[in-house]
């Protein structure tokens, strides 16, 4: 059966014998079934909604013959407009050797096909993810997490996760965050450490691109991020001592 996908047009032709015929002229009707459609003088068909219609072409010279072609007019498909991935617990950190499940979310509810595909983009040598979105922390770093919708849409969305190293003994890196300050503020932040030294600092802007990498020499406290030449909005500090990460959001605005 001849399938036209609801709101399209499909253009139909008759064949009329005798090929000598006085009058080969037809016209063109449709009779709605469970779906519905229009056709034009010149046999375009413009599906309206989806189930079955029937074309009809009729000849005009008086004989009565007709033709007709039954078509299936299929349901436009609903593509997905958002996807979103978050975890479970509610909180972007974990500990070396613990799990996460995380959650999708596709909208809207009745997506045609609303499949979507996970996967590790930064981080794959520190953390697994299973197929079914479960993710286990392996060794402390930064890792982000990619979904993307598989109907063709285009849509995707990541969550970055930290993880950190079992706190043994006393108050770790990670317990006893940084301070950063002011927050918000107007172009130079300070950090200043709590539990163990700081030795890098790495900044994103608020598009998510890094725009410094700072490696931070021994017994710095507190250490210093210029910002002033850059524009006002969010920006993301991660800040390492050894093998631990510590992420912090600040706000760049206007003096």
């Amino acid at each position: 059966m001849t399938t036209v996908e609801e709101g399209g047009t499909l253009q139909l032709s008759a064949t009329v014998l005798p090929v000598n015929a006085s009058d080969p002229t037809v016209s063109w009707s449709v009779e709605n079934g469970t779906g519905s459609a229009n056709i034009t003088a010149t046999g375009e068909l413009s599906a309206i909604s989806a189930g079955t219609v029937r074309a009809i072409a009729r000849a005009n010279d008086g004989s009565g013959v007709s033709g007709e072609l039954e078509l299936r007019i299929s349901a436009r498909p609903v593509l997905v407009t958002s996807v979103s991935v978050y975890p479970l617990s509610g909180t972007n950190e974990i500990t070396v050797g613990d799990s996460v499940q995380l959650v999708v979310k596709v909208l809207p509810g009745n997506a045609t096909n609303p499949s979507t595909e996970l996967s590790i983009v930064d981080g794959k040598d520190i953390a697994s993810l299973d197929a079914g979105g479960l993710l286990k922390a392996l060794a402390p770093g930064l890792v982000n997490v990619m979904v993307e919708a598989l109907d063709g849409s285009g849509e995707w969305d990541y969550c970055s996760l930290i993880i950190s190293e079992v706190n043994s003994s006393g108050p770790s890196f990670a317990d006893e965050k940084p301070l950063v300050y002011p927050n918000p503020g107007e172009g130079r932040f300070f950090i200043q450490n709590k539990a163990g030294k700081i030795d890098r600092v790495q900044v994103s802007s608020p598009t998510g691109a890094v725009i410094a990498d700072l490696k931070v020499a021994d017994g710095v406290s507190p250490v210093v991020i210029e910002l002033s030449d850059r524009s006002y909005g969010m920006y993301v500090f991660r800040i390492y001592s050894g093998k631990q990460l510590v992420q912090t959001k600040v706000i760049h605005i206007q003096k």
